[in-house]
């Protein structure tokens, strides 16, 4: 297994963008979860308390249960 460097939202964000079917895909989502955990409020490039419209780990787990359940009834 590789190393990887862990991903800001910042980062993910320009995925989207220019990948979208990357991004939403069951790999790239657990490794942001991941990676949200691994850096903390680095994630988002600030601190917790300055980033009013950023997603919560719970919001994010929420987010991945949905996506793999769609998945799953494709």
């Amino acid at each position: 297994m590789t190393d990887r460097k862990p991903k800001t939202m910042s980062e993910y964000q320009d995925m989207r963008r220019k990948a979208p079917r990357q991004y939403y895909s069951t790999k790239v989502q657990n490794e942001m979860l991941k990676d949200r955990v691994d850096l903390g409020d680095k994630f988002y490039g600030q601190p917790a308390s300055a980033a009013s419209d950023e997603l919560s780990l719970e919001d994010l787990q929420r987010l991945h249960a949905l996506l793999t359940k769609e998945k799953a009834n494709d």
